[in-house]
């Protein structure tokens, strides 16, 4: 069996689609949800798809500690939740992690610098003090992260995670070498997309160029 570990979003009904294609009846989502009304908003019910307040962290654990056949885990994006289930694992499999670009980018102090350039920070200026403030935390942040020093638990449950994980498939083959440095990751890099961005409910044709916009969400 297939474990697959998601947030409620949109993407995922089209995942479970996919994974069932190449292994029809071998893959069970455990879907976490938050905030309010406290359900799940997007993944729709299915076979073998059982939904969890975000907080039942030891839960989804057990289900995968404890089941009889685990072929992989598959981490749908690495936020808080996922880290935390993925540190709780104690049996040996697989794990893929299929990076969201914000858990990457948002949770690695290396990179938040670079993810605005001139243009915004031209414009974020007018907030001098703000910009300021931002940018020297930033950059203790980063000094830290690269002596190895996480004195934040969310922060060092993330990297432990990332330790813990096998394989990853960013959207982007780029973003492997960023990951390798920035998030130490130390696994083996696959490919996997969960379909291009006018899949859904768009019968209409497109010709991609360089001069494209991909927006998320």
């Amino acid at each position: 069996m297939i474990f697959h570990l998601a947030p409620d979003d949109k993407f995922i009904n089209r995942a479970r689609e996919l994974f069932e294609l190449v292994a029809p009846g071998h893959n069970t989502f455990l879907v976490y949800y938050g905030g309010f009304p406290q359900k799940a908003a997007y993944v729709t019910a299915a076979q073998r798809t059982f939904f969890f307040p975000q907080t039942d962290v030891a839960k989804m654990a057990s289900i995968i500690n404890d089941a009889e056949t685990v072929d992989a885990v598959i981490v749908h994006s690495l936020n808080g939740v996922a880290a935390d289930v993925v540190n709780s694992i104690s049996r040996d499999t697989p794990i893929v992690w299929l990076p969201w670009g914000y858990d990457v980018y948002d949770a690695t102090p290396s990179l938040q610098l670079r993810l605005f350039q001139r243009r915004t920070l031209n414009y974020v200026a007018r907030h001098l003090p703000h910009r300021t403030a931002w940018c020297a935390g930033a950059m203790v942040r980063v000094v830290l992260q690269r002596l190895n020093i996480h004195r934040n638990a969310q922060y060092r449950s993330y990297f432990r995670a990332i330790r813990a994980c096998t394989f990853c498939a960013p959207v982007f083959p780029t973003e492997a070498q960023i990951i390798r440095t920035h998030c130490r990751f130390k696994g083996r890099f696959l490919r996997f997309t969960y379909d291009w961005y006018g899949a859904e409910n768009d019968e209409k044709s497109h010709s991609e160029t360089r001069d494209d916009i991909l927006v998320g969400n």
